[in-house]
């Protein structure tokens, strides 16, 4: 438990928050410097209102607005947002939830968009050709054929993708 200390004592140090005595509802625990509230007290208002309709109409505005946008946006680029994105990814709800979004018409006219787009369709482009260049390198095959290993694998160094 923390030493006790006056709200003028606290004022004079600069600290945000003091301990002094119990509040009306007999949370012993520290009180806000600026309005004397309770933690705890404030922390079961604040709950209490982000559970209500108006609690939570507010935070859907912010959420939606500008500043919630950037907020989330930041977030998602933090090392400790990016790690939290990265463990929620690996999981298996992670995972039930790609799936089902890739199985979703949403998700397919999303994957056709990107398909379509200069990036995916160089991207697939370039997963096609090495595809191609695995094949016809592959000696096991019965359908292997070296003049046309040797002209893919020409056609794939002057585009400097198959480097030894």
């Amino acid at each position: 438990m923390k030493k006790k200390i006056s709200r003028a004592k606290a004022i004079e140090l600069g600290l945000t928050r003091y301990t002094g005595r119990p509040c009306r509802r007999g949370h012993i625990c520290e009180r806000y410097t600026f309005s004397c509230t309770c933690v705890e007290c404030a922390r079961n208002s604040h709950s209490r209102f982000d559970k209500s309709p108006k609690g939570r109409k507010a935070r859907r505005r912010y959420n939606t607005g500008p500043n919630g946008v950037e907020a989330h946006r930041r977030y998602a680029v933090s090392p400790k947002g990016i790690e939290a994105h990265r463990r929620y990814d690996d999981s298996p709800k992670g995972h039930e939830t790609d799936r089902r979004y890739k199985d979703s018409p949403k998700g397919q006219e999303a994957k056709h968009r990107y398909d379509s787009s200069p990036k995916g369709l160089e991207r697939n482009r370039d997963a096609r050709h090495e595809r191609l260049l695995e094949r016809a390198l592959d000696t096991t095959r019965d359908d292997f054929n070296p003049a046309r290993a040797a002209l893919l694998l020409a056609h794939a160094y002057q585009r400097e993708e198959y480097c030894l």
